[in-house]
């Protein structure tokens, strides 16, 4: 399996190795539900994926790959096609910026 890198940093491995970024960033946008609950302004967002990104996802993953996306963008692609085939990294130490190898986030 190919691993794409789809944020815009480079990955860095607990096991040595790295991954620069693909040239493609995946994003996605916010939606926003409002209510009212004793005089206070309830805000619930949840991340959204378009269909035009969704598309470049795909093409971007072709039949072997697999996407290193920021969790929103997992999150948003819960449910879809896409679920398995994206996904985070697992953090080891986020100060120096290192993530566990071979393990994501779905």
């Amino acid at each position: 399996m190919k691993l794409i890198n789809m944020t815009p940093h480079q990955m860095n491995f607990t096991d040595g190795s790295i991954i620069e970024q693909s040239g493609y960033i995946a994003t996605i946008e916010w939606k926003t539900e409002e209510s009212e609950k004793d005089g206070l302004t309830l805000l619930k967002k949840f991340p959204v994926i378009s269909d035009i990104v969704f598309a470049d996802i795909c093409a971007q993953l072709g039949a072997d790959g697999f996407g290193i996306v920021s969790f929103p963008v997992v999150s948003a692609c819960r449910g879809t096609e896409l679920e398995g085939r994206v996904g985070s990294v697992e953090m080891k130490s986020r100060t120096e910026k290192i993530a566990v190898a071979n393990t994501f986030c779905i």
